[in-house]
């Protein structure tokens, strides 16, 4: 949440500016600021994000290469052995930027009746709806809930026994772990669901499995087979869809990138025919899967991710 007392000393900082459009435009800055602190602490995903990339050149539409670094890997060598060592080379990924907007509405008299306090509202509100929707598209990059190869070939699947059946998904995590594993790939986290995790839940309660299940003393999940786990409102409850992804076990170390682009803007328009004003913020980033083609069958995979899936029809 946005310190009011912190807002009120920059307030206080932009009144001692003698020329009241250079206050306007620093206050605009320090919204747009405090939007992006507050999204970045609300983000449930940003775990994920293996890569960052900032290039304040580019708006809506352009692309800006990530690149991420895999593991180096140790070899013994004999004394007085040469040691042989391969290029260095890190995976990329091109990612687009897009611009996101959100505009709100606020009559003049509001303003002017709670000033500060109603601002620290607002800009909290737009940094948690910020925060969402960053968060919803990563999801949607994931293909979570959406039918596997939908973006990205996955670097492993694990099917379910049954669609739409969640009795073995607790199994099928594991054969999904495993199998990123066996690639070389260290997977760490898990993406489901709430319907997803009720189920874990359950499989925790019933005891069988408490060994490698962890629940926190609210009964919220902490981890599944050593992985962390994420649990995102925007993955849909899994149906019965044939190829439907029900969750997502990947290496966060690789697996997906951002990009940001120009500065965040935050601006204020007056609109005397309503009495209110709008309060607009723009922010400029992008978020993809990391592919590659690591088998040489010219099919690029999404590196260190693996999908536990529906079976096919």
């Amino acid at each position: 949440m946005v310190d009011v007392a912190k807002l009120q000393k920059e307030f206080e900082e932009l009144a001692n500016t003698t020329t009241s459009d250079i206050s306007a435009i620093i206050k605009s800055e320090v919204f747009a600021k405090l939007i992006v602190e507050e999204a970045t602490k609300g983000r449930k995903l940003a775990g994920v994000i293996a890569a960052s990339q900032e290039d304040l050149t580019k708006g809506d539409g352009d692309t800006v290469k990530v690149r991420v670094f895999p593991k180096i890997s140790v070899a013994q060598t004999a004394e007085g052995a040469a040691n042989e060592a391969g290029a260095y080379k890190p995976f990329a990924s091109t990612v687009t930027i897009n611009r996101y907007s959100v505009t709100v509405p606020v009559t003049a008299e509001s303003l002017y009746e709670a000033s500060v306090d109603l601002q620290a509202q607002i800009v909290n509100s737009i940094a948690l709806g910020w925060a969402d929707k960053m968060d919803e598209i990563i999801v949607e990059k994931l293909d979570l809930g959406a039918a596997t190869g939908t973006t990205y070939t996955p670097a492993y699947k694990a099917a379910l026994a049954t669609a739409g059946d969640l009795d073995d998904v607790y199994d099928k995590i594991k054969d999904a772990r495993d199998g990123l594993r066996k690639k070389g790939w260290n997977p760490d986290t898990l993406v489901i669901g709430y319907d997803v995790a009720q189920q874990l839940i359950a499989e925790y309660e019933s005891g069988l499995n408490r060994k490698v299940i962890q629940v926190d003393d609210d009964g919220n999940l902490k981890s599944v087979y050593g992985l962390k786990v994420i649990v995102t409102p925007f993955a849909p409850d899994v149906s019965d869809t044939a190829n439907e992804v029900v969750a997502v076990v990947l290496d966060s170390s690789v697996a997906v990138v951002e990009a940001r682009g120009m500065p965040a803007k935050f601006s204020e328009k007056y609109e005397p025919e309503y009495d209110l004003y709008k309060e607009v913020f723009n922010a400029y980033w992008g978020v993809d899967v990391v592919k590659a083609d690591l088998d040489g069958d010219t099919t690029a995979e999404a590196i260190g991710i693996a999908q536990v899936v529906n079976p096919s029809a």
